[in-house]
């Protein structure tokens, strides 16, 4: 596992890897019904929207890795942390003890271009009730583009897990927060963790700020293809996926000024399309729709067999 660290004048660039001693996502005013969302609170601040397509595969509290759906069968992670062998499970709701799936990974994966985005396939798609999410197609080519796009200081949904610490979230598919940022920075081209890329940024401010917003966050090692999301008309919308930290020091503490930096999927839309095209899948029918079905050819079934009297 590589912990790339690279020099950019005098900030350090980290990707946000977890094998070495790390925290969690750090979000400002924490609170476990707020923010976690397996406490299955009716105040979880992101309670009215549908996360049944997000998930961390079942490698253990430090390795486990995130895996965000964007078909029934077809993912985004990170490059430098994909996701590639183990099992994943994917919950319905956010009551951890309600109806889940659990799914493998395929072959069937590749990294986009010189970017950290991985893009993967599950080797069986998702029943119909669970979700896969629409991705930002704007291409952003200059700071003068990013100025005007529609999510510049967007509030954003950053997911992260609650804990890197071993032992801290048993199983580490139930260790994801979600908090919140503004995205206010662009990079055309970047690079970090051995990969290129157009990044989109999110600085973590204090309280004192008048750019903070409730729930601050700005993610640490661990978090490396976590999603981030801005709302549009009422439903989350995919922007990046996680793939740096700008400040982070050896001690993995967070200060205001440090961002989190996402590969910023709108300048990769083709290559997204192209992959969906040749390998995305439907998803599997609800159980109950297999009920109905059967039903409907059978009437049908004895409707022509009574004709044929």
């Amino acid at each position: 596992m590589r912990t790339a660290k690279l020099s950019l004048g005098t900030t350090l660039i980290l990707s946000i890897l977890v094998h070495a001693a790390g925290h969690a996502a750090i979000i400002d005013g924490f609170e476990t019904a707020f923010n976690d969302r397996f406490a299955n609170d009716e105040s979880f601040i992101a309670a009215e929207f549908d996360l049944s397509g997000v998930a961390i595969n079942s490698q253990n509290v430090l390795a486990g890795r995130w895996v965000t759906m964007i078909s029934a069968n077809v993912f985004l992670s990170s490059e430098h942390f994909a996701p590639t062998t183990g099992s994943v499970t994917f919950f319905q709701t956010n009551d951890s003890e309600g109806p889940s799936l659990t799914r493998g990974f395929s072959n069937t994966a590749q990294q986009i271009g010189e970017t950290d985005l991985w893009i993967g396939t599950l080797d069986t798609p998702l029943t119909e009730d669970y979700n896969f999410f629409e991705f930002s197609t704007t291409a952003l080519s200059n700071q003068g583009q990013f100025n005007n796009w529609a999510f510049n200081s967007a509030n954003a949904y950053f997911l992260g897990k609650i804990s890197n610490e071993p032992g801290a979230a048993s199983p580490a598919t139930l260790n994801m927060a979600v908090g919140r940022n503004q995205i206010d920075g662009f990079q055309s081209s970047f690079s970090a963790a051995g990969n290129t890329g157009t990044a989109i940024e999110a600085t973590y401010n204090d309280s004192s700020s008048a750019n903070w917003v409730e729930f601050e966050t700005v993610l640490q090692r661990g978090d490396s293809g976590a999603p981030l999301f801005v709302e549009s008309e009422g439903n989350l919308v995919l922007a990046g996926i996680a793939w740096y930290v700008l400040g982070l020091d050896e001690t993995d503490d967070s200060v205001p000024g440090d961002a989190t930096g996402f590969t910023y999927l709108g300048n990769y839309t083709s290559e997204i399309n192209a992959f969906l095209d040749e390998h995305s899948l439907p998803a599997i029918p609800e159980p109950a729709h297999f009920t109905v079905l059967l039903a409907v050819c059978a009437a049908l079934l004895t409707i022509r067999h009574r004709r044929s009297r």
